[in-house]
């Protein structure tokens, strides 16, 4: 008998050191967060608002970006050599403008001189 309690005695020994060998010790449970270090967490409500996987699928990628930014440089070519032939266009408007305000002077002045000559014709012919 004496046997079968020293055997029992000796398999609970095992036992205890087996759940020794598991569990926490205290300087285990010093670095353990506290509730006061919880506090500061998110909630589930807090997550709520977060976007989900669904929510991100429908975000562009890195590619998506890589694209529209390759078409905003061809875009931006295309309205540069746009801006040049409009400013083109408005140089010769405004060169043909000036020489159309020449000429529009240049008539008025030979309006003003035959007005002259008309006037001193006029006084001839009534004196």
């Amino acid at each position: 008998m004496d046997d079968k309690i020293l055997g029992f005695l000796e398999k609970m020994y095992i036992e205890i050191e087996n759940i020794k060998s598991i569990m926490a010790t205290k300087e285990d449970l010093s670095n353990m967060a506290t509730k006061e270090d919880l506090s500061n967490m998110a909630t589930k409500e807090d997550l709520s608002n977060m976007a989900t996987k669904e929510d991100l699928s429908n975000m562009a990628t890195k590619e998506d970006l890589f694209k529209i930014e390759q078409k905003l440089v061809l875009m931006e070519d295309k309205m540069e050599q746009n801006h040049k032939a409009l400013y083109d266009g408005y140089r010769l408007t405004y060169e043909k403008l000036e020489i159309l305000n020449k000429k529009v002077n240049e008539i008025e002045r030979n309006v003003e001189k035959h007005d002259i000559a008309i006037r001193a014709i006029r006084r001839e012919v009534s004196n």
